[in-house]
């Protein structure tokens, strides 16, 4: 009786409604007591099931961290679904599963359409039995996930939250993703296709943008990706045709100047929703009709600068170093850390520490292949020879004394990324100032005390959320390269002597125009702009 009322009033509070154990539909759980696994997505709830022993995975009303009646992903994918490789025609697995992590982890629904027109569909509960958190057999790893995908393609194996069919052609996929309904008699799922490509509106986020705009629930939307590639010529057309027949409206966007995995920008649009920094964004997209900036040849385009970001990582939950770099999510994080779409970050660095102070600092260089999680994690396990016993604070100094000894940083600005803090707020226009470097520690238990003793040693520190933690260190590479990222920290980072100053993607075209002459002294109130690069 007494666990029926604990349970009744954690319910109430917690907004879920009663959960009833799949071995005995017709009853609740007995005695079930929710449980929040590490890494598991922050709207899903776990329940224990004494009647089954099992764990049942609950899903909140709203799943998802940000504004959005409802947001969706469609990736259209080259090859098959089953057939693994990097070779043509054949599907990159290690992209699969970092791309549905990605979706899940934010309580999203996930499309995928191959070339072959094999469809699938993965839905948060699949998280019951593919575990970012689980054991040996559960966990979420590309050789579980390509398994699973095996066993319902070929043996008919079932499993909540998976479902494959296969369709007639593209656009017929297409057109069933997007609608639900009778033949003849389809309606719409969504308000908005939103597409993501290089030369599409650019998504702002200057505080100016959308100032004074309170948190708001936009339409419903469909965000349209190419899987480990940029959308194809026909893929376009399909989608267009789509949107026509039912009266969908379509547009582009661009997430930036650097291209990114697609795993990574289905993480920088939950984040970015999470802390409120997406729905201004796209409201200012729509305002000016969802503008492309004109195109900039490249060798007028002036390359932004790739300036030091350290990341430090606690390890929760009390898992060890040695028990963490065996784990599918220490992949994940050295991904997020070091690889864009084309590119590797050889200006990150990345700092992984457990409980007991056991911690090692990693470099891009220290890698070779990482897509793929097994050469991944065999590369993390290798470099624990290199771990020793140190703390946030020491880690900080280390990488400070690295710094100063071979590039400008003369200081450093820390942002303690707490899930308990307010979020961060939005900075007044981006800025690259080549003497400050910037570190972003994920603490593993947040204060504001913890904050001010780790960040002690720095100019400045910001204690604020940046988001889950599945897509926090995704984000805030984003920030970085785009330049939000220090003048979030330290707004005096833009005024600072030798910073460039820009009003984001659409502006950068100006850089080539002759400088203005120089300003006046700036008065004690406030800084002057800087002159363009």
């Amino acid at each position: 009786l007494h666990a029926n009322i604990v349970y009744t009033c954690l319910s109430l509070a917690m907004q879920i409604p009663f959960v009833w154990c799949r071995s005995a539909p017709s009853q609740p759980l007995k005695c079930a007591w929710p449980v929040v696994p590490p890494s598991a997505p922050p709207s899903a709830v776990a329940f224990s099931c004494a009647r089954c022993h099992r764990i049942h995975l609950h899903m909140r009303n709203g799943s998802g961290n940000g504004a959005g009646a409802g947001r969706e992903y469609l990736m259209l994918c080259r090859g098959r679904p089953h057939w693994e490789g990097f070779q043509h025609k054949a599907c990159r697995v290690d992209a699969l599963a970092r791309i549905t992590y990605a979706g899940l982890a934010a309580g999203r629904q996930l499309h995928f359409v191959f070339e072959d027109c094999t469809m699938v569909q993965c839905t948060p509960p699949l998280l019951v039995h593919w575990k970012p958190w689980g054991k040996p057999g559960e966990e979420a790893s590309e050789a579980r996930f390509l398994q699973m995908l095996e066993d319902v393609i070929r043996k008919g194996v079932e499993f909540k939250g998976m479902e494959i069919k296969v369709g007639k052609r593209l656009g017929c996929c297409i057109e069933d993703i997007m609608s639900e309904g009778p033949v003849g008699g389809r309606a719409r799922r969504f308000e908005r296709v939103v597409l993501l490509r290089e030369s599409g509106s650019p998504l702002l986020f200057e505080s100016t943008i959308g100032a004074g705009c309170a948190r708001s629930v936009g339409p419903s939307m469909l965000v349209v990706l190419g899987g480990v590639r940029d959308l194809a010529e026909h893929e376009d057309v399909a989608v267009a045709d789509a949107c026509t027949r039912l009266g969908i409206e379509q547009c582009s966007l661009a997430l930036g100047h650097v291209a990114e995995l697609t795993s990574k920008c289905i993480k920088m649009l939950e984040a970015a929703a999470s802390v409120n920094f997406l729905q201004p964004a796209l409201d200012h997209c729509a305002a000016i009709g969802w503008k492309a900036p004109p195109p900039v040849q490249e060798d007028d385009e002036p390359a932004l600068p790739r300036l030091p970001l350290h990341l430090i990582y606690e390890i929760r939950n009390g898992i060890s170093l040695a028990d963490f770099v065996s784990r599918p999510e220490a992949a994940i994080l050295v991904v997020d850390t070091f690889r864009g779409s084309h590119m590797n970050y050889d200006h990150f660095a990345l700092t992984l520490l457990d409980g007991v102070g056991q911690s090692v600092t990693l470099h891009n260089r220290v890698f070779g292949s990482i897509l793929r999680q097994a050469d991944c994690l065999s590369a993390l396990q290798s470099l624990l020879r290199r771990a020793k016993l140190s703390h946030v604070r020491g880690a900080l100094n280390q990488e400070m004394e690295r710094l100063t000894s071979r590039s400008p940083v003369q200081r450093l600005v820390v942002l303690y990324a707490d899930e308990s803090a307010p979020p961060i707020r939005r900075a007044a226009a981006p800025a690259f100032n080549p003497r400050v470097a910037v570190a972003v520690v994920f603490a593993a238990r947040g204060s504001e005390m913890a904050a001010r003793n780790l960040c002690s040693g720095s100019s400045r520190y910001l204690r604020a959320s940046v988001g889950p933690l599945s897509s926090g260190p995704a984000f805030v590479a984003m920030l970085h390269n785009e330049g939000f990222l220090a003048p979030i920290v330290d707004p005096t980072c833009a005024c600072a002597t030798g910073a460039i100053c820009v009003a984001g993607p659409a502006s950068v075209a100006a850089a080539a125009a002759p400088p203005p002459p120089p300003p006046p002294p700036p008065p004690a109130a406030g800084p002057h702009p800087s002159a363009p690069p």
